[in-house]
């Protein structure tokens, strides 16, 4: 007997966390530019490379590189 072939879709899907309201918005092939809940637009991506982060320290904090600068917000983004 054999096993059922998985399908595999070709299509990218994008789903994104509105940081203002928290409503999820899905788009097939799509990037989330805008809430569908609320209608404001959502907080651009910010990347980082973990080979230029400085060591963390459980007893002491992150030194402040960013002072002055827009930082990232804080949470999970994946993309695979």
């Amino acid at each position: 007997m054999s096993k059922p072939k998985k399908r595999v879709s070709t299509k990218s899907v994008h789903i994104r966390r509105c940081h203002i309201c928290n409503g999820v918005t899905e788009s097939d092939g799509k990037d989330v530019k805008a809430c569908e809940h609320c209608g404001k637009s959502m907080a651009p991506f910010y990347f980082f490379n973990d080979e230029e982060v400085a060591p963390h320290s459980d007893h002491e904090p992150r030194p402040l590189r960013t002072a002055g600068k827009v930082v990232p917000i804080l949470g999970f983004t994946a993309y695979w």
